[in-house]
Formats: C-alpha cells, structure tokens, sequence
C-alpha cells in the first residue's frame, strides 16, 4: 500500500490519499444511495468494439477507431490491445465485466499542438455540509518487457492530474497521482489502481467542474505515456448506518420498542435522521415520524399489527439534504414481526359446598400453541390447564382464581374466575327419643336453618320408626 498525502486549504478540509488496488483510501468508506456522477462507459456488444466518449463526456483528445493509437488519440474499447499497440499490456477493464469498456488514450503530444483534457464535468444540486469524494481507477498501458525495451531510460511513466474547479473555473483542490506503475508483461493481467481524494463542500456552493487533466500537460511526445481510465467517480461520503432494534425484532401485539440507528465514520457535524417504512418488503418506502438532528431512534408504543413492516434511516448532513438521493444514506433495513395474542376463557364448577373438589376449566384460542398454564389463587398455583382442588373450605379456597396462558411465541393471555364455597347448614335438635303406643298420628318439630329447607325421611316399620330430620342448604 502506498503512503498517504494529506494536504490543507482552509477553509476545506482536503483528505488526498493514493490509490491501491482495493480501492483508494480517499474513497468514501460509505456513500450516498446515489452518486453525483458516475462514468463506467458501459459495455460494448463486440470485444473489438472502438466507440467515442459518450455525451456529455468533454475532452480534447481525438478519436481513432481505425489504425493504431497515435499521440493524442483516444478510444472506448473493451481491450487494451484494440489499441494495436503491440508493446502494450493486454485485458479489459478493471470490473472483469463482459465486454466492459474503458477510456484508452494515448497521451503523447500531437503534431497539431498540445492537448491534456482526459475529462471535464460540470456536477450540480450539492449539499452544503457535504465531504465528497472524486476518484477513478486508472491503468498504465505500458508494459515492463516491452515498452521499456523501446522507451529506454527515456520511459515517461503517466500521472494524472484531478482538479475541482468552481463554476468560475477557479482551482478549488487540486490532486496529482504518482507514477502509474508499468503492467509486468503482456502475459499479466493489466495494473488498474484505484485513485481519489476527499474534500469539504465549501459554505454556498452548490455547482462544480471535475477535470482530470495529463500531469505532463501534453508538451511533449513523452515515450509511455499511455493509459486508461475507468469507473469515474464523484459521489458525497456519508457515514456506515446501522438500525437496530431496543428489543427482539419480533414482539406481541401491544408491546413497544425502539429502532436506533449508530454512526461510523460520520461526515456530518449534525447528523439528520429521516426514518422509513416498508410494506412491500423494501420495494417501497414511505417516511414516518418526524425527520431532524434528535431523530436517531425511532419508537413504536402498544404495538398493533399494522406496525408490521421493513424499517430502515436516512441519514444527511442536514434536514433539506435528507430529500436528496445523492447527500443521504440510508442504514441496513430491520423487519419487525408483531404476533397476535392469544384469547383466553375460564371457568369452574363454583358453587361447591366445603368438603367438595373444586374443579377450574381454561379454553385458550389463537397465537401459537402449545400454551403454558400458570394459574393463581388463594393459596394456590398450578401449570395445569384444569386443575382440581379436593376438599375445599370458604376459609381456605373461596376467591379469585387467575389464569395466564403463555403461548409459544411468549405472548400473553389472562383471565379470573371467582369461586364460592358455602359452609355446610347446622340442624336443631329434633327432641328426645319417644315411644307412641296406640296413636294414631304425631307431629314432629325441628328448626330449619334460616336459609335451606328440610324434610323427615322415616326409618324402620310401619309400627316403630327413627325419623330423620335432612336439613338442605339452598
């Protein structure tokens, strides 16, 4: 890896760092969902295709599709042999893609005078408070077997130069490569190298020119000077976003939590948030809450089905930027399961009188089963769903009996039943023992209990019989 160069023009902050093959160190760690601008010069149907730049694109290097590359000439091909320079390197472009193209230009000075343009751009519709990075990966063309056997100690390695320009066309940064190292032989894959620097947006601007200019300035027919461009890049740096919930991402129904969103590696003095919400499982997105620099949570209270859904942030230098597909970025997207409640009935077969069993009923009904049982009364827990308790006093077991019925994604049911247990009646006593001889008839008194009936159930003959006095409580 090369070593950094950092340099300082007040009032920006100028980040320029050399490339490797990785990627630069001067290219945003994380960028905006968007670049501002982006060249990657496209694909070609052919590998032998020669095209121009395409619109837009402004340089002052000449087109040549037909012969061998001269000094100031330039193609758009898929191969650097297309060029039909013998002595230079052979592959494609940096990506690997099929066919992919890439800017192929021999830098050397012409006949008809100098010319030293590879690229200019006018970028507009910046966001203030903004660091943006502009790179490219670059190539030597030239190869260490071949074209310093032709070049000798005369050999100009390429470099380039980027500048940043005001739409005045004054120098805001400039940055200028190393030496492009030679491709080892033709037999190699071609030695792209990625190239860029980072800098401040200054207070009030909003329009810049991107160039990238021949370090050599086109003043002479310098022996290897030859390269390629490819994949430009100028797009804003924006911090690595991650959401992620205070909880599980999978909650009952009137639960609550929060989605909190962490920065690394931020840009922005004052972070603005924009959170947003997903229905079609990201396809869509539509924002919630309300955006601001307080706005890195977002929380969901007494959740209900509706809140079921993809979440993710935007985060910008400020509030105007977060509508800018090219200032903000947005975190990872976080999916929140909200679970139906289960339902929940009890019951028992309350009224029993003391010394009875006492028997409690559940009937659970949605989430997720199997359920869990725990029930709660006087003096008493159980995990049955129907449990029984034998032998039961008013003291001891009359009152509310509550259940909690668990299901298997945890949520929650609950319901009570009240259970009444009443004391046995007490009889008064129905006198002393008689003998009746020779009578006819006979009356027989008791005291019933002031609530209750009672009724005389003889035993014995017809003659001699014990009456019994059964008292029933109500």
């Amino acid at each position: 890896m090369k070593a950094n160069r950092y340099t300082y023009l007040l009032p920006m902050l100028i980040c320029i760092c050399l490339g490797v093959r990785s990627g630069a160190q001067g290219v945003c760690a994380s960028s905006a969902l968007v670049p501002v601008f982006s060249e990657t010069f496209g694909t070609s149907a052919f590998s032998t295709t020669k095209t121009t730049t395409p619109a837009g694109f402004t340089t002052n290097y000449a087109f040549n599709g037909l012969t061998s590359l001269a000094d100031g000439q330039y193609m758009v091909t898929p191969l650097v042999q297309n060029s039909l320079k013998n002595d230079w390197a052979v592959g494609g472009d940096h990506t690997g893609n099929a066919n992919g193209n890439m800017y192929l230009i021999n830098a050397g000075r012409p006949a008809s005078g100098p010319v030293d343009l590879f690229f200019s751009k006018q970028v507009d519709n910046l966001c203030p408070g903004s660091v943006y990075s502009f790179s490219a990966w670059l190539l030597n063309a030239n190869t260490t077997s071949n074209t310093v056997g032709i070049c000798g100690a005369g050999i100009v390695l390429p470099k380039v130069t980027f500048n940043i320009k005001n739409t005045s066309g004054f120098i805001l940064q400039t940055y200028t490569t190393t030496d492009l190292p030679l491709t080892p032989d033709r037999v190699g894959a071609p030695n792209w190298l990625q190239y860029g620097f980072q800098f401040t947006l200054p207070a009030g601007t909003t329009s810049l020119i991107l160039e990238m200019r021949d370090f050599y300035g086109g003043q002479a027919s310098y022996c290897g000077n030859d390269l390629a461009i490819d994949d430009i890049l100028f797009s804003a740096c924006a911090p690595t976003a991650t959401a992620a919930f205070s909880t599980a991402s999978s909650i009952c129904s009137g639960s609550s939590t929060s989605i909190n969103c962490s920065l690394v590696n931020s840009p922005y003095s004052t972070p603005a948030y924009q959170w947003q919400k997903s229905t079609d499982n990201g396809v869509n997105w539509s924002n919630i809450g309300t955006p601001g620099t307080s706005a890195s949570s977002y929380s969901i209270s007494n959740a209900t089905a509706t809140d079921g859904a993809v979440y993710r942030v935007l985060v910008g230098p400020d509030v105007a930027s977060l509508s800018s597909a090219t200032c903000v970025t947005s975190s990872n997207s976080v999916t929140l399961t909200i679970y139906a409640l289960p339902s929940l009935s009890v019951g028992s077969n309350s009224p029993v009188c003391t010394g009875s069993n006492l028997s409690l009923s559940s009937t659970p009904a949605g989430g997720l089963a199997p359920y869990t049982y725990a029930w709660s009364g006087p003096s008493f827990t159980s995990t049955s769903a129907a449990p029984v308790i034998t032998n039961v006093t008013t003291a001891a077991n009359a009152g509310m009996y509550v259940l909690t019925v668990t299901d298997s994604h945890t949520c929650k049911a609950t319901a009570s039943t009240n259970v009444t247990i009443p004391a046995l009646p007490s009889t008064s006593n129905a006198g002393a023992d008689q003998v009746l001889c020779n009578v006819s008839s006979a009356t027989l008194n008791a005291v019933a209990p002031a609530s209750g009936t009672g009724s005389w159930t003889q035993v014995g003959g017809p003659n001699t019989a014990v009456f019994v006095n059964a008292l029933l409580r109500n």
